[in-house]
Formats: structure tokens, C-alpha cells, sequence
């Protein structure tokens, strides 16, 4: 269920973190999609998955659901075609867990947030 103000709580998200740099297990595709959950949901689901610290950490949390598609279809229930989400949904673009803005999905770059057309969406997920 999502929160009645969740447009304003996950605007304020993303731009909370449009210039923070990449970092493994704080400021990756992953840990940004569950903090735009959070702020969309009120629940944080990273903390039933643990943590990690490098790319072989989150290499083996990986792992251990499949990939990312599955990491986030534990998450969040099946996923959906990527031309049915909307505002706040999650998707996979260019290999990345990416959230949908309207028109843009954005996800972590190497210097920080990335915003790129919602048609480089492969797969979808409803939040909320």
C-alpha cells in the first residue's frame, strides 16, 4: 500500500540522492530501489536480505536469489511488462534495478543518478 503523499516523499527521495556517488552497499542500484520503496511504502524491503560491502558481496546476495530479477520479484510479487508501470514502479533497464518517474526510469550511474527513457525498461514491478 502506498503512502497518501508518496509522490512528494519519493520526489524528495531521488533527489536526495541525485549527486551522491556510487558506492557498494549504500549507494548501488539495489540499495536505491528499496530506499524509493521505502519512501513510497513506509517498508525498507533491503533488510530481509542482508548486507554487503563490495561487487562480491552483492555478487553473492545476487546469487543466492537467481539475479536480479529475482532478488526483486522476492521483493515485490511477479513482475509485469515494463509498458504497464507507472510513477514509483520498479523495473531492470540496461541490467540495472531502476524506478520509474513517468516519462524516465532512474538508477545509479558511477557519479550518481541516472535518468534514461522508460523504453530501456525490460521488465517491471508494481510497488505498493
Amino acid at each position: 500500500m502506498r503512502l497518501d503523499n508518496w509522490p512528494q516523499l519519493l520526489t524528495q527521495y531521488i533527489e536526495s540522492k541525485r549527486n551522491t556517488p556510487f558506492a557498494w552497499g549504500t549507494a548501488d542500484c539495489c540499495q536505491f530501489i528499496a530506499g524509493a520503496i521505502a519512501a513510497t511504502t513506509g517498508e525498507d524491503p533491503s533488510v530481509a536480505f542482508g548486507s554487503y560491502e563490495d561487487e562480491a558481496g552483492a555478487q553473492a546476495l545476487l546469487d543466492g536469489f537467481g539475479g536480479l530479477e529475482g532478488l526483486i520479484t522476492a521483493a515485490l510479487g511477479g513482475p509485469m511488462a515494463a509498458a504497464q508501470m507507472g510513477r514509483g514502479d520498479v523495473c531492470i533497464a540496461d541490467g540495472c534495478a531502476c524506478v520509474c518517474t513517468g516519462q524516465n526510469v532512474v538508477g545509479y550511474g558511477a557519479a550518481g543518478l541516472v535518468f534514461v527513457p522508460r523504453s530501456r525498461a525490460s521488465l517491471a514491478w508494481r510497488v505498493g
